[in-house]
C-alpha cells in the first residue's frame, strides 16, 4: 500500500455502507477515483469500514480517505468527547491497517446552537491532537451547524486540512485557507446499484488557497 494525492477536479464519492467488489468496479467505471468512508465513533458497526472493505476498495483501484461518524444531531462538543472520539479513531485506523499519512475527517455538524463555541474548539482540537500524534493528516469535514464561525475555523482550529458539506454556502468556510475537498448531493445519474441519495455523496478535489489536497490509501 502507498500514500499518494489526486489532482484538481477529480472526482470521488463518501458513502455510509459497505461497497462490495461489483459497486468498486461501478464506480471506477463512471470516473470515480476515491472513496470516503466511515469507522466508529464508539463501538463498531456493521456498516463501518472493514479490512476486507479496505482490500476491495484498493483493488478497485480507488484511493481511500477516512471519516469518522458524527453523533446525532444536536449533540454537544466536549474537550473530553474529543480526546474519546479521537482515540477510537485512532484504534480503529491502526486495527484497519490504515497506513499513517492518509486523510482522516472529524464531522462537525448538527452542533446544539447552545454549545459555547470553546467547547467545540477544544473538542476538535482533542480529536485533532489524537489523530496527529498517530501520524494522520487530520481535517473538519465542515457541515450544516457546524458551531463555529470562518474565522474560528481557521485561526482556533489546529487542523490544516477542510471539507466542505453540499450543503454550506460559498461563505461558510474557514476564512484564509478555504476548502480542499467539497462534497454534492448525488443526482440521480451519479448512483450505481445499492445505492441512494441517502446513503451516498459525491465529491471533488479541488486545491485550498495554501495548495493542500487530501492525501489517500492506494494499493
Amino acid at each position: 500500500m502507498r500514500i499518494s494525492t489526486l489532482p484538481d477536479s477529480s472526482r470521488g464519492v463518501d458513502v455510509n455502507r459497505p461497497i462490495t467488489a461489483a459497486q468498486a468496479a461501478a464506480f471506477v467505471a463512471k470516473g470515480d477515483m476515491f472513496a470516503c468512508r466511515y469507522i466508529a465513533r464508539q463501538h463498531v458497526n456493521p456498516y463501518d469500514l472493514s479490512v476486507s472493505e479496505r482490500d476491495i476498495i484498493l483493488h478497485a483501484g480507488l484511493g481511500l480517505q477516512i471519516v469518522q461518524h458524527v453523533a446525532p444531531p444536536d449533540w454537544v462538543p466536549t474537550s473530553d468527547l474529543g480526546k474519546q472520539y479521537g482515540d477510537t479513531a485512532v484504534n480503529a485506523l491502526v486495527a484497519l491497517g490504515i497506513l499513517p499519512g492518509v486523510s482522516v475527517w472529524v464531522d462537525l455538524e448538527g452542533v446544539r446552537d447552545t454549545t459555547p463555541h470553546a467547547d467545540v474548539i477544544a473538542f476538535s482540537n482533542n480529536w485533532f491532537a489524537a489523530v496527529k500524534a498517530a501520524g494522520y493528516k487530520e481535517g473538519a469535514y465542515i457541515g450544516f451547524h457546524c458551531g463555529l464561525t470562518p474565522d474560528e475555523q481557521y485561526h482556533e482550529l489546529t487542523c490544516g486540512a477542510y471539507w466542505s458539506a453540499f450543503t454550506n454556502n460559498s461563505d461558510d468556510g474557514p476564512v484564509i485557507r478555504g476548502f480542499q475537498m467539497y462534497q454534492h448531493a448525488a443526482k440521480a445519474s451519479d448512483l450505481i446499484s445499492g445505492f441512494t441519495n441517502q446513503d451516498m455523496d459525491c465529491d471533488t478535489i479541488r486545491a485550498d488557497a495554501m495548495a493542500g489536497t487530501p492525501t489517500l490509501l492506494f494499493a
